[in-house]
């Protein structure tokens, strides 16, 4: 499963800072900001979180590091925005010891 937000001011570093997030077709985005990989946090399947509304993941990347959630804020008919807010952080490139949001899932993300 591949999905694609379009976050206009980059993800922040500081814990419980908030950023819009709005997803998007793999057509639709813009420039790659980072790469990396991405663990899912929590007991839902990805596609049950995302049908949800809440998304709780770990990113291990060259510029973000750190626990995030994406939550819906609104929905209609031809735009989904959410918001991304960060948990913890850690420096870039550098894995953090502060331990899981909660138990990772089963199913890889």
């Amino acid at each position: 499963m591949s999905v694609y937000w379009a976050i206009p001011e980059h993800p922040s570093h500081t814990p419980g800072d908030k950023r819009l997030a709005i997803r998007t077709a793999e057509s639709g985005l813009g420039a790659v900001w980072d790469t990396g990989t991405v663990e899912g946090l929590g007991s839902l399947s990805p596609s049950h979180a995302l049908d949800e509304g809440r998304l709780t993941f770990r990113l291990v990347g060259d510029r973000l590091h750190g626990a995030f959630v994406m939550v819906r804020a609104y929905r209609s008919a031809d735009q989904e925005q959410w918001l991304l807010i960060t948990k913890e952080a850690g420096a870039p490139g550098i894995p953090d010891h502060l331990g899981a949001l909660a138990a990772p899932s089963e199913e890889s993300w």
